[in-house]
């Protein structure tokens, strides 16, 4: 009887203890965001899983939280994870579940965007090329097909998430459908825009619940516009189901756009929240190095920071580098496309937190990282953890690129398909050969030469993004999309082979163009036979090129894309340095067999690739260089400790 009544007692004590736990809550309530029941202003700043490398997140996660950060934000990169279709991998980078975790480790809540469009300066905004094999299918909009891949693809990501949202113990307490739609659709006057939408929102309740904040964010350049795009961009106007936030660049005052943000929301459901404040600016090949004033980005961030209950995210707190997932903009003016604007494989973004981790450094010299953290001390206090020590940066000696194996010679290795073009068709595009970034041979074979020497005349809406055109294994000529106004005419002699090498600079990430097709766009300039051959990235083939030793011949043939192969030795632990491209031209570079990015040397305005320690080992390590005009001989690649923004030439 005495067990009993024990047993009873116990039953009514963990029945007591389980009814006065309090379950953690995230949530909207008068115009403020509630965190267990207290008012909380989020301080958030933006970083990508996906553009550092693992073994940093830690190191890049404890300097968002050093410089007064108590939130991060991050997409979930959809292509990232599922470049091929059906394939999803979670693996090293792509773990976004293991970043989540860490963040949490290391106290700081979460901002997650899933998308499945995010923009970000990513290829095709986060989307993957496979979609565009379908010829029926409709982006960002209610289209069958893309709503199947949708399903699918969230049908893996968000139960993965579910248990790290904030009500169930995790650290995500925010989850924003789409990114910037109002830029795009239109939920006023297309239904299966906003149907689109609203599927999203449903699909991610199925999945994730509905305790935890949903939102969308949109922005314009003044306030009447601001509100234009939060119509167009959320069918949830006067709705609680789905907070509308807004979006810009560094301002004296932002009020009038908070006042558009409430008016659009439901009474009482309007905290004040800058999903994304510009910090910074992304850099195109051929442009100047976008940087600001520390002055400026620090009076920016003070001046939200001061505003009474305002929650903020910085973009980027950190950018890192895209490599070769870099995007893509299309300018345009009056609503007529005026030029191509490929992004640079670094998204340092003149960030507070440099690519490199160390602090960045604004136009006149000034430390933004602490910029920054004072404008955010003044009103939030000091910061509550310390900043790490800095990362050590070194060279290494020089590399001298010894073996060799010229791209031609080695089409079979490294391509993945194959098709004969049919006589009086157009050139297949990437997508049609299954390619989602890389590049594309197209080759014919002569029967002697001609007495006359072909024009071949490159249309900028055909060519996707740059050709070199080969005769009989050296370069004649080549062409840009972006400059072809200029020089959009290669004079074409007669010789045994003529092959036309095309490469994807990056899909657009931006605006109505994310759906277009890469390739050479048109029928062959030149009767014959033509073969079309796909190289995709990532060069998972690179281990079946057939390398030689540099030929004492090489030099002085002229110029051909070349592999170029040399090592690159690490006595004792490895460092982080910098890959100087001087004396390169154009091509991409990997250590290890990883990618390490893309190079545009005669362009700028980046001059070197960064290379982070956990790519080395100490001793041997393979340096693999690809330069589209190698003109042969020596060769060797420094390294250095140099940011390497500098010159740039848009005519380069």
């Amino acid at each position: 009887a005495v067990l009993q009544v024990l047993r009873f007692h116990c039953c009514v004590l963990a029945a007591h203890r389980m009814a006065t736990q309090v379950r953690p809550s995230f949530l909207v309530e008068n115009d403020s965001f509630l965190k267990d029941g207290e008012p909380f202003v989020i301080r958030a700043g933006s970083l990508h899983y996906s553009r550092v490398p693992r073994d940093y997140w830690r190191d890049r996660l404890e300097r968002a939280r050093a410089i007064g950060l108590n939130t991060i934000t991050t997409y979930a990169f959809w292509n990232f994870a599922e470049e091929e279709e059906g394939k999803v991998l979670w693996d090293d980078q792509r773990d976004v579940v293991a970043f989540l975790e860490l963040a949490h480790e290391l106290g700081l809540l979460v901002i997650f965007r899933p998308g499945p469009y995010i923009c970000a300066e990513w290829d095709m905004g986060g989307l993957p090329a496979w979609l565009l094999q379908r010829d029926d299918i409709k982006l960002r909009t209610y289209s069958e097909p893309y709503i199947k891949a949708i399903d699918s693809w969230w049908g893996e990501l968000l139960p993965k998430v579910r248990p790290l949202l904030y009500s169930n113990g995790g650290p995500v307490i925010m989850v924003q459908l789409e990114n910037e739609y109002g830029s795009f659709g239109d939920c006023v006057g297309n239904p299966d825009d906003a149907k689109y939408m609203l599927h999203l929102h449903e699909l991610a309740t199925k999945h994730l619940g509905t305790e935890v904040v949903y939102s969308t964010v949109d922005g314009g350049d003044s306030p009447e516009e601001t509100a234009s795009r939060l119509a167009r961009g959320s069918p949830w106007r006067g709705s609680a189901s789905v907070l509308a936030t807004v979006d810009g660049g560094l301002k004296e005052d932002y009020s009038a756009f908070f006042a558009a943000q409430k008016e659009f929301n439901a009474p009482g459901r309007a905290p004040k929240m800058w999903s994304e404040l510009w910090v910074g600016w992304f850099d195109f090949w051929g442009y100047k190095h976008n940087t600001k004033t520390a002055g400026d980005v620090g009076d920016g961030v003070k001046a939200i920071a001061s505003t009474p209950g305002a929650s903020f995210n910085l973009y980027v707190i950190h950018g890192g580098t895209s490599g070769t997932w870099a995007g893509a903009n299309i300018f345009t003016q009056m609503g007529v496309k005026l030029m191509y604007q490929p992004d640079t494989s670094s998204y340092d973004y003149n960030a507070p937190i440099s690519e490199v981790g160390q602090h960045g450094v604004g136009t006149n010299g000034q430390d933004l990282f602490e910029a920054v953290k004072s404008a955010i001390a003044a009103s939030h206090g000091p910061p509550a953890f310390d900043e790490p020590p800095p990362r050590p940066m070194g060279t290494y000696d020089p590399v001298e690129l010894t073996d060799w194996a010229p791209l031609l010679d080695n089409l079979e290795e490294l391509s993945t398909c194959r098709m004969e073009v049919p006589k009086g068709e157009t050139f297949p595009s990437f997508e049609k050969l299954g390619i989602g970034r890389g590049l594309m041979v197209y080759s014919v074979e002569a029967a002697g030469k001609c007495c006359c020497i072909p024009l071949v005349y490159f249309k900028h809406e055909q060519l996707r993004d740059w050709v070199q055109v080969l005769v009989d294994g050296r370069e004649v000529g080549t062409a840009y999309r972006a400059d072809v106004a200029f020089n959009n005419i290669i004079r074409v002699p007669g010789g045994s082979t003529t092959d036309l090498v095309v490469e994807n600079l990056g899909r657009v990430s931006f605006g109505p163009q994310i759906a277009e097709s890469k390739g050479l766009l048109r029928h062959p300039p030149l009767r014959g036979t033509w073969t079309a051959r796909g190289i995709p990235f990532p060069m998972e083939r690179l281990g079946r090129l057939r390398w030689t030793p540099l030929p004492a011949d090489a030099a002085g043939t002229g110029a051909r894309p070349v592999f170029r192969r040399g090592v690159l030795r690490v006595s004792g632990d490895p460092h982080d340095t910098m890959v100087s491209t001087a004396g390169l031209s154009k091509g991409f570079m990997w250590v290890n067999g990883r990618s390490i990015g893309r190079y545009w040397e005669t362009k700028g305005p980046r001059h070197v690739i960064y290379l982070p320690a956990p790519y080395l080992q100490p001793g041997d390590n393979e340096l693999v260089v690809f330069d589209f005009q190698d003109t042969g001989g020596r060769r060797t690649v420094n390294t250095t400790t140099e940011t390497g923004w500098g010159d740039w030439n848009y005519f380069g």
